[in-house]
């Protein structure tokens, strides 16, 4: 897996909470009520004073110079999954060991996994939010079975 993609997933969005390194200063900046935006070339990081950490938004899981010991906090990809039937998908869904419902007046299906969570729409759109890059990992090997 590359920091952009996963196969046929592509990344849109990881969240880290990181500590900021002194390069981290000489960005581009805004003030904003109880923090600092930060911007780099692919990447946004609002700094919060009162507690000392960052909190940065990219589209790759390897985090940028300007901050450093990251944590990430989640991981959004999108990936596409054949056309089926609602029925069919949750029984597959369920038989690889996930819980799978359909909350009322949303059109996609919603599936559990181990630090993931899959929005499945009924186009074939899927929405992945991870956990971590190995969740993220168990879901694409999931999207691709079914």
């Amino acid at each position: 897996m590359t920091a952009t993609t996963a196969g046929t997933m592509r990344i849109v969005n990881v969240v880290m909470t990181c500590k900021p390194a002194p390069a981290l200063f000489s960005h581009p900046f805004v003030e904003l009520r109880n923090g600092v935006q930060y911007f780099g070339d692919s990447w946004t990081a609002v700094y919060f004073p009162t507690t000392g950490k960052a909190k940065l938004f990219s589209r790759s899981l390897d985090p940028p110079p300007a901050v450093e010991d990251c944590r990430v906090d989640l991981i959004v990809a999108v990936a596409s999954v054949r056309r089926a039937q609602e029925e069919e998908l949750v029984e597959a869904l369920r038989a690889a060991g996930l819980s799978a419902d359909r909350p009322e007046r949303s059109p996609a299906l919603l599936a559990y996994g181990a630090g993931y969570t899959l929005r499945i729409y009924p186009n074939g759109k899927v929405i992945v939010f991870a956990r971590t890059a190995e969740a993220l990992t168990a879901a694409e090997g999931l999207l691709r079975r079914l």
